[in-house]
């Protein structure tokens, strides 16, 4: 009977060894999947450097540059656009935006302000008056208001000086006053712009002119700021008779 027993065992013996090394190659298996999945791929993937991006809206691109530093992330501007309110090298918005879990060397890609966009005051002596209505524009600029000035080394009718002067830089976009020449009589002038000021300012303005008191006709419109002229009849830049001018401005009422 024993030897019966250890016959059996005897052939027994090559399954267990089977079943002993798939055990160990399992295991194996187990612990290398184990490793990969808690260590290696972390340490790939950098899964434990994430954290949050910081606000860089309204920083410089310096300031910008030393969080990245610091966060060991890259800024990488992808663009400008001109800003009247906000300093040349501002960042003006980020993508990611701010508080995004991010990893190390992650690019941030930024917009920057460009600060104000200038434009030069053209030379409009001895222009016309439409000749300069014409080339403010192409400058980036446009009349502001129209003045008249007296002098006999001029033609009539010609632009005798600007506000701001000739050459000077100005923001994109901003009004030049046109001083225009009328010679040495004061018969006859051009209309101000008289929209969008207060009501009192416009009849100020026509009477230090020499115009006489303007027609003033009042609507009813809630939509619209009170006692603020919203139109005008001669328009601005018609040459008239002072002591025969007849000006129409259209204010609402406010009620």
């Amino acid at each position: 009977m024993d030897l019966e027993l250890s016959d059996k065992l005897q052939k027994l013996k090559p399954l267990w060894t089977i079943i002993k090394y798939g055990a160990v190659f399992l295991a194996f298996f187990m612990v290398m999947f184990l490793l990969f999945d808690h260590v290696f791929m972390p340490v790939y993937t950098r899964h434990g450097t994430e954290f949050p991006l910081p606000n860089l809206l309204n920083k410089s691109y310096d300031e910008a540059l030393r969080l990245a530093e610091a966060y060991e992330f890259q800024v990488v501007i992808r663009g400008e656009q001109p800003s009247p309110n906000i300093p040349e090298g501002t960042v003006l918005s980020q993508v990611p935006k701010a508080g995004t879990m991010i990893k190390e060397n992650r690019e941030v890609k930024v917009i920057v302000s460009s600060g104000v966009s200038m434009s030069e005051v053209p030379d409009l002596s001895r222009f016309s008056i439409r000749q300069a209505e014409l080339k403010l524009p192409e400058n980036g600029l446009k009349v502001k208001n129209y003045y008249w000035t007296e002098t006999d080394t001029l033609a009539r009718d010609v632009i005798s000086y600007t506000i701001p002067p000739a050459g000077a830089l100005v923001p994109k976009g901003s009004g030049v006053d046109l001083y225009i020449n009328r010679g040495t009589t004061e018969e006859e002038g051009y209309i101000p712009k008289l929209l969008g000021k207060p009501l009192a300012e416009a009849r100020e303005m026509l009477d230090s002119l020499g115009f006489n008191e303007p027609r003033i006709e009042y609507v009813t419109n809630p939509l619209l700021l009170p006692k603020i002229v919203t139109y005008q009849n001669p328009p601005p830049g018609t040459r008239v008779r002072f002591d025969s001018a007849q000006i129409l401005v259209v204010v609402p009422s406010g009620e």
